[in-house]
């Protein structure tokens, strides 16, 4: 550390120092520290920035410079993004909104996430726009991210194919259409065609003959509770695209039921147009009807996309979908795509469906580390004195499920795995476990008995293990709306 460090400290003489030493010091040290010293003036350069130097007349020490921004400022030209992590207040300390993008200052016009607000008047006399509110997305998994049913779908039934997604024909359509492809598309990473840098899109093809506007085919997201949406400003954007010769106009509506099975079904007065095999994004706004029905616990909003005039045999192709419900004003344009959390998403979509499989393996896939050891996604238990195991569910789910087991060494259903005995449960009548205690199981007879319910599951072992023996096991629980 030499003088030209802003720590060193020059230290004191004493009576032992020299002559020369005292040279030494004076030359290398003070002088050549003085030499390096530069003082200045400060001062702000415009009334935004307080500069404070201190001295007896403040309580700042003398050769302290403070700098600090003033409460007030003005003049202020932002060039790149602006940031607010609070609220944004008007001068009569009206909460506008953290989301204010811009202020028109000749009109007052303030443009927040793409929605332009009333316009204020001009000078001190003008009046403050009102705020201006969007709701979050209502859609779960809007941008596709969750497949836990599988990546590809093949026929003409009614299914959900990515989580909370459905392809729904009433029963005049379906009967027209012969066959039908549901997949998963992968973007290209960083791809900027599509904002929101989602990772996945869905590919959509029906082969038919005969369907007619009056028929109903569509592509939905499905939203708990029949009540969404009633009496409000709904606006629906993403992105579409064909894989064809000709492009498609595509009608956006709500689909809403009372009990799960009798539904009614309003369409967007707006269109959405896919004109071919270049991304192009949408926006299209509703005012939805006031209803005066009663809805119970298997009641649904769908928001979704009317495809019969979709060619037979083309692909559409959808990604980044969202629903949002603003006060009564319009959009002008798209609000800002946030990219979403994948495990965020997942976590929603199990309150409808949940498995313990990771999200690239399909149900029955073996998740084994080697040839004895499971890995770390099946449920694991051991076997007591009363065969009795209780299951939490990671995200309590909206009724009580339709349940499949799986073991994780082989896939096969209705049984677990035997990790102590390296075997399935089936397998090891006749092995012996703890204390030579003698594993039992009869051809036919059911291993794991299961009772589910929405908060979990309890497992009763029957037969293939013994007191100590450590089981693992992969389930499916499904508790989504009807189709």
């Amino acid at each position: 550390m030499g003088v030209e460090d802003n720590y060193f400290q020059i230290t004191d003489l004493d009576a032992n120092t020299t002559f020369y030493d005292w040279v030494n010091k004076e030359n290398d040290e003070i002088i050549e520290k003085l030499n390096l010293m530069n003082i200045y003036g400060a001062s702000a350069g415009d009334g935004n920035i307080i500069v404070v130097i201190g001295s007896t007349a403040n309580t700042y020490d003398a050769g302290d410079v403070v700098i600090s921004l003033n409460n007030t400022i003005s003049g202020i030209t932002v060039d790149g993004n602006f940031v607010v992590t609070g609220t944004i207040a008007l001068s009569d300390g009206t909460v506008a909104s953290s989301l204010v993008t811009s202020v028109n200052g000749s009109t007052g016009a303030v443009t927040i996430a793409g929605i332009t607000g009333p316009a204020g008047g001009t000078g001190a006399t003008g009046s403050a726009p009102d705020p201006v509110f969007i709701s979050k997305n209502k859609l779960i998994n809007g941008n596709f991210d969750i497949w836990q049913r599988g990546n590809s779908f093949t026929g003409n039934s009614n299914r959900y194919f990515a989580d909370r997604w459905v392809r729904f024909s009433d029963s005049s359509a379906l009967a027209k259409i012969t066959n039908g492809t549901l997949s998963r598309g992968t973007f290209t990473p960083g791809q900027t065609n599509v904002a929101g840098n989602p990772t996945y899109y869905a590919v959509c093809s029906l082969i038919y003959s005969g369907i007619t506007t009056s028929d109903f085919v569509g592509i939905e997201n499905k939203i708990e509770n029949g009540d969404n949406f009633i009496g409000e400003k709904v606006y629906v954007d993403g992105y579409v695209r064909m894989q064809g010769t000709t492009g498609a106009t595509l009608d956006v509506y709500i689909r809403r039921s009372i009990d799960g099975s009798t539904y009614t079904t309003e369409e967007f007065t707006d269109r959405v147009y896919a004109p071919g095999t270049t991304w192009t994004s949408f926006l299209v706004g509703h005012t939805v009807a006031f209803t005066g029905s009663t809805f119970t616990n298997d009641g649904f909003t769908s928001i979704g996309f009317k495809v019969n005039e979709v060619p037979s045999g083309q692909t559409l192709e959808i990604s980044n979908v969202r629903a949002f419900a603003t006060q009564g004003v319009t959009l002008e344009d798209s609000p800002f795509r946030e990219q979403t959390d994948t495990q965020e998403e997942l976590r929603k979509c199990s309150k409808f469906y949940q498995r313990t499989y990771g999200l690239d393996n399909t149900d029955a896939s073996v998740t084994m580390l080697n040839s004895t050891d499971p890995d770390f996604t099946a449920v694991r238990f051991s076997a007591t004195s009363t065969n009795e195991f209780y299951y939490d569910f990671p995200v309590e789910m909206r009724d009580t499920p339709t349940l499949t087991i799986y073991s994780p060494a082989t896939g096969v259903t209705t049984d677990g795995y035997n990790k102590t005995a390296a075997l399935d449960m089936r397998l090891t009548s006749g092995t012996s476990g703890w204390n030579g205690n003698i594993r039992l199981h009869t051809t036919g007879q059911t291993t794991l008995s299961t009772t589910a319910n929405t908060k979990g599951i309890i497992f009763d072992i029957v037969s293939g293990a013994v007191i100590f023996d450590d089981i693992f096991v992969h389930y499916v629980a499904d508790s989504d709306h009807n189709i």
